[in-house]
């Protein structure tokens, strides 16, 4: 940055007095260079950090600093909307996704949504498969399977359509119902949409508590 940064003044109110440590262009550039940041959540990361060492940000022009780096490439609010969806796609759902921008002080914009709408139940699927298994199998079957009920047929067969097979195990629609509503809840921690919850659990009804909010202690 071409212009000098303005000196604090010193406590005792005397002459301007070196601010102590580096600077907030020094502390910038180095953040920046870790990873992608947006204008709102570096702004916030600055004022935390000079006030955590009894400086005043805004004094040391916080904001003619932030808008320099912008001018110089440095600093891109499209290029932190990328690379966050980028890096977090993969294991999250849009409303986790777009909660995440928002608190950094951006938004998809509509290309992006629509992409991350296009894509989202291949995303849950993937994410599905990996914490409980083969993808688009269905929840009951697993559930039936693991209580040792034998081989599981179609959704015909689940519901009892001309099925001559000996009866199962009193509890196993109860077990496959509680482990469908602990996967529903899983996805919906990461925050996919309740319609493609129901459709990676094969469009079997979602529980009534699966909403299009974020959970917040799902990673």
């Amino acid at each position: 940055m071409s212009a000098a940064e303005p000196e604090p003044a010193s406590p005792a109110g005397g002459s301007p007095a070196k601010a102590a440590g580096p600077s907030l262009r020094a502390k910038a550039l180095a953040w920046l260079a870790l990873r992608e940041h947006s204008t709102h959540e570096l702004r916030v990361k600055l004022v935390r950090w000079a006030e955590a060492r009894g400086r005043d940000a805004q004094a040391e022009g916080l904001e003619g600093l932030l808008a320099a780096l912008q001018h110089a490439g440095h600093l891109s609010d499209a290029r932190f909307i990328e690379s966050r969806v980028q890096a977090r796609s993969a294991r999250l759902g849009n409303v986790r996704l777009e909660h995440e921008l928002r608190r950094n002080g951006v938004q998809p914009d509509e290309a992006l949504r629509a992409e991350l709408h296009a894509s989202e139940f291949a995303r849950a699927q993937a994410v599905w498969a990996q914490r409980f298994g083969r993808v688009r199998q269905r929840p009951v079957a697993a559930a039936l399977e693991a209580l040792g009920a034998g081989d599981v047929g179609d959704d015909r067969d689940l519901a009892g359509a001309g099925d001559d097979r000996e009866p199962r195990p009193a509890g196993a629609h109860a077990h496959a119902h509680a482990e469908r509503a602990r996967q529903a809840r899983f996805l919906a921690g990461r925050g996919f949409r309740a319609e493609t919850i129901r459709r990676v659990l094969g469009s079997v009804p979602a529980p009534p508590d699966i909403d299009d909010e974020p959970a917040a202690d799902a990673c």
